[in-house]
């Protein structure tokens, strides 16, 4: 059987010798679909919905994909921005958990990245991202985990209720004490 469930306790995509895990994190979402694509990344040749979800990790292993095979997600569920869910099956996701990335992109748009991570997973992921900063791609990163921002970000600006409360250097607006009301709780 080329599919199997795989399993849910590695994020991300993991080959193990003979095939690849795949595991997302999505508390909300009704379906995923892992997308194949060309070497080149120009077209996609398979769709695949993820056989399992354990909590809110979806999973499921490919026997017959190794590392450099292309991919992304379509994750299927609510629209309701009210409620924070803007699911579009429509729109292709990356793997938030990527080791590489395909292509040359110059922006990078990250949402909430290290959401369902751990603090240590937040950590190598801050490492991961500061080596794909350092090769000269802009990330402009939206996430409320502080320590992913402090360990990645070089300049940040911070919104509350969409107004601009502080911008700059990451350490300078981590000590804004309108920040820290708004953000980090008040000591």
């Amino acid at each position: 059987m080329r599919l199997s469930a795989g399993s849910p306790s590695r994020l991300g995509a993991s080959w193990d010798g003979r095939g690849t895990n795949f595991a997302l994190f999505s508390a909300n979402a009704q379906k995923v679909e892992l997308c194949l694509f060309d070497g080149q990344g120009r077209r996609e040749i398979e769709r695949i919905e993820l056989p399992e979800r354990t909590e809110d990790v979806w999973h499921g292993y490919l026997n017959d994909v190794s590392p450099g095979q292309l991919y992304g997600y379509r994750v299927h569920g609510t629209y309701a921005p009210e409620q924070g869910h803007r699911f579009n099956p429509n729109k292709l996701v990356m793997d938030p958990y990527a080791k590489a990335l395909a292509g040359q992109p110059r922006l990078l748009l990250l949402d909430e990245p290290a959401a369902g991570l751990d603090s240590s997973e937040s950590l190598w992921l801050a490492e991961r991202l500061r080596g794909v900063r350092d090769t000269g791609v802009t990330i402009l990163l939206i996430d409320h985990d502080m320590s992913l921002v402090s360990a990645c970000c070089a300049t940040t600006a911070v919104l509350d209720f969409g107004k601009l409360i502080a911008s700059g250097p990451t350490a300078a607006v981590l000590r804004n004490d309108d920040v820290i009301r708004a953000y980090l709780g008040v000591a």
